[in-house]
């Protein structure tokens, strides 16, 4: 217990790492700010007022009618505010050519006298339009989960798949079982913009690996580096201790890194978009029409960041186990970065029905991307049975907290001092730039010499300079 405080306060009393987490935190949330859509989330009080009146309306009407009314009301906000600008009988001919079922005559002789408030009359039309569009995708979500059945049906009866011991009769069948239970789930209007906000997590994806790893090195390397374990070499009970308490704290302040970092993009979406209809179904929400889950917007909300969670200790799992390894600081690195860099290689460029898709969806950068659990529906090629998606992803997540912990642990405890050799294509880099420091007994070249004395930094910084690159168009 001693131990573990010892280890809680030397990682909370360190300001580089306090400063480095609350610079993370205002970079994710800056980009955020910064991509958010003004126009979606700073509308005034009019705006408001106007959609609140159209969504009382509209649900009072069934689908279709609601549909036919928020286009003719549409239609004619766009036709007055054409009007306001420009020719306004050539605006009403093309309102007459575009809706020739409405009479246009009589309504235009019943506002005749009216004037046109050109702000009030494009709020009044991005309302519509707006509601206009939640509607048809309310209308089409029934269509959609008909499609999913008539391409099973169909698909089967084809030549090419007509084999039931294939995968891909297997696979067809169980989407098509998957998406039936979603028949009796029904999509809402009221929801508001906030899941789509904070489901947009690539930046904060990309900083907390990095922040693992820093942290990883603060609780496990910064004292051995510093040559302070040589004292426990005599015991190795103390060893297993040590590594516990590490364990431990480590995986507290994984657990506490992604509540802040993701907790914090919640709380900012949700203060722009407000919550909306948060008992809504998840599906309301176009972005999440292949959801095949019947859960609310909610219940997603708390999985979404149970999914993070869960990845954060994965990603300090696979760290720590590079960690404990008998490497210098920088080989473990660069070890740790080329092996998510991979990993995210594999999860971007191999295809979702490739005989390899076990790569893309088994790996770090799939089970980070939590929205991805939730708005996709994938089986994995196992043996020639469709395997769920997420059920390997909590499979591989929950075997690898528990066993990499394990095997970092007995690594630690057996080995304390640094006693790692430079791979041979290293060893004469490094020697030249020993004899180079010895020449030169300047300060420059010792501290130069020290940071770089096995090149693994170098290969640090040009890993982290292409994963700057990458990120620099969506910056």
């Amino acid at each position: 217990m001693k131990q573990l405080w010892y280890e809680w306060k030397k990682l909370i009393s360190d300001k580089s790492v306090l400063l480095v987490v609350v610079l993370s935190m205002c970079i994710v949330i800056g980009y955020q700010w910064k991509n958010a859509d003004s126009h979606s989330w700073q509308q005034n009080a009019s705006y408001q007022e106007y959609y609140e009146d159209a969504l009382t309306t509209v649900e009072k009407m069934d689908a279709e009618t609601a549909r036919q009314w928020l286009q003719e009301e549409s239609a004619w906000q766009s036709f007055l505010l054409s009007a306001a600008y420009g020719d306004s009988d050539m605006a009403f001919e093309l309102l007459q050519m575009n809706a020739p079922e409405v009479d246009w005559n009589k309504r235009l002789k019943e506002n005749a006298n009216e004037k046109t408030d050109i702000q009030q009359t494009q709020q009044k039309y991005q309302a519509f339009t707006k509601l206009l569009e939640r509607v048809n995708y309310a209308i089409s979500y029934a269509e959609f989960l008909e499609s999913v059945k008539t391409q099973a049906q169909s698909m089967s009866k084809l030549s090419l798949f007509s084999d039931v011991d294939s995968f891909s009769e297997k696979n067809i069948q169980k989407t098509a079982e998957a998406y039936e239970k979603m028949n009796a789930v029904q999509p809402g209007l009221t929801y508001s913009d906030a899941a789509d906000a904070w489901s947009d997590s690539a930046l904060a994806d990309v900083i907390v690996p990095g922040l693992l790893l820093f942290l990883g090195w603060a609780i496990f390397r910064k004292e051995k580096e510093a040559g302070l374990y040589q004292l426990l070499g005599s015991t190795k009970r103390g060893h297993l201790e040590m590594a516990l308490a590490k364990t431990i704290v480590y995986f507290f302040f994984a657990v506490l890194l992604a509540i802040l970092l993701y907790g914090s993009q919640i709380v900012l979406a949700i203060l722009m978009y407000g919550t909306g209809d948060m008992t809504l179904a998840l599906i309301s929400i176009p972005s999440f029409r292949n959801c095949p889950y019947p859960i609310s917007i909610q219940q997603y909300l708390i999985l979404y960041l149970g999914v993070k969670v869960l990845a954060a200790l994965f990603y300090a799992s696979v760290i720590m186990a590079m960690l404990t390894r008998r490497w210098r600081f920088g080989i473990a690195a660069s070890a740790c970065v080329v092996v998510i860099c991979l990993e995210y290689l594999a999860y971007d460029q191999i295809n979702s029905v490739s005989k390899w898709n076990a790569l893309k969806y088994l790996n770090l950068a799939a089970v980070i991307d939590a929205k991805a659990w939730f708005c996709e529906y994938h089986n994995l090629n196992i043996l020639s049975q469709p395997f769920s998606v997420v059920t390997g992803k909590l499979l591989l997540v929950l075997c690898g907290i528990i066993l990499l912990p394990v095997v970092s642990c007995i690594s630690f405890s057996k080995e304390t001092r640094e006693s790692g050799k430079l791979p041979r294509c290293f060893q004469l880099v490094a020697n030249s730039m020993a004899k180079l420091c010895a020449q030169h007994r300047g300060l420059f070249w010792h501290e130069g010499y020290k940071l770089y004395k096995l090149g693994a930094m170098a290969v640090v910084i040009v890993l982290l300079l292409f994963f700057s690159i990458r990120l620099l168009p969506d910056i």
